[in-house]
């Protein structure tokens, strides 16, 4: 008996323990990332306020603060830039509940809920049920992972990005050409947001594109 059908089996690790567990699990996650997550840490990082600062201009106006109108990449500090796509979050938040330190980095805290859900999925997909909801309590409490929801930098998104592509990845095995396309432009819009590498995301998108074509012809 494999460790998929012993996780399926009567007991402990039944469908309703599991869906117990699971929504525990993500309810403590919730709840250690809500707790004066406005506060702690105190006052806004330089770079946090950058970013801010330009998704509140982008609210207003439509441009970043140096006056791009909705630009791909923020020019911030000129000679080292900024990518956009935590700013576009913030966006929304700021228009509806107005710009301060709740709105900035509420994003990044919902954003960090939902990867706590990746790490389930990923670790259910490439291993097992037990494994997932393991890896998955341990990114609740993780010290690492419990800073950066709290913390509203660009790059924080990294990880949880990578996550994502991990599990499309994993998912693409054996699935139809549609699926393969939007996987494409899935990891291709979002990279085209977060990095600068313009021409190495366009590869990735036309190299699943023909991987997508090939195996169908």
């Amino acid at each position: 008996m494999n460790t998929m059908t012993q996780d399926s089996s009567t007991g402990l690790w039944n469908n309703k323990n599991r869906k117990i567990f699971f929504w525990s699990i993500l309810a403590l996650a919730v709840i250690l990332r809500c707790i004066r997550f406005a506060t702690v840490p105190d006052g806004i990082n330089q770079d946090e306020a950058m970013g801010a600062v330009d998704a509140w201009a982008l609210s207003k106006y439509g441009t970043d603060r140096y006056g791009t109108f909705l630009p791909v990449h923020f020019t911030a500090w000129r000679y080292s830039q900024m990518s956009v796509l935590l700013a576009y979050c913030m966006v929304p938040f700021i228009k509806l509940f107005g710009f301060n330190t709740v709105t900035v980095r509420l994003p990044m805290v919902l954003i960090s809920f939902g990867a706590v859900a990746l790490v389930y999925l990923v670790g259910r997909k490439l291993f097992s049920e037990r494994i997932a909801l393991v890896a998955m309590l341990l990114t609740a409490v993780n010290p690492w992972q419990f800073m950066q929801s709290r913390w509203s930098l660009d790059c924080n998104l990294f990880p949880h990005i990578f996550l994502a592509g991990i599990l499309f990845t994993a998912s693409w095995i054996g699935k139809t050409t549609l699926f393969i396309l939007v996987h494409g432009l899935f990891r291709t819009d979002i990279l085209l947001l977060r990095y600068r590498c313009l021409f190495r995301n366009c590869i990735s998108f036309l190299y699943s594109s023909y991987g997508a074509c090939g195996s169908t012809g």
